[in-house]
């Protein structure tokens, strides 16, 4: 798996972040909490994941962006 995430909008790259590079303060709390409200589940088209992979929370969280 990549640890380089790309956001691309009209086939032009609007965003990339290394995973590898750690997040400061409120950002990676921001993360971690949202990582831990995960671990409790997430819907997905209607479906609830009890116990979401990484799959299902990087699609999760890309729903969101979305949305």
């Amino acid at each position: 798996m990549s640890n380089l995430l790309k956001i691309i909008y009209n086939n032009e790259t609007v965003f990339e972040y290394d995973r590898n590079t750690r997040l400061p303060g409120k950002r990676r709390q921001f993360l971690d909490m949202m990582d831990m409200d995960m671990d409790e589940g997430v819907i997905i088209n209607g479906d609830l994941i009890e116990l979401p992979d990484q799959n299902h929370r990087a699609k999760y969280v890309a729903m969101n962006l979305i949305d």
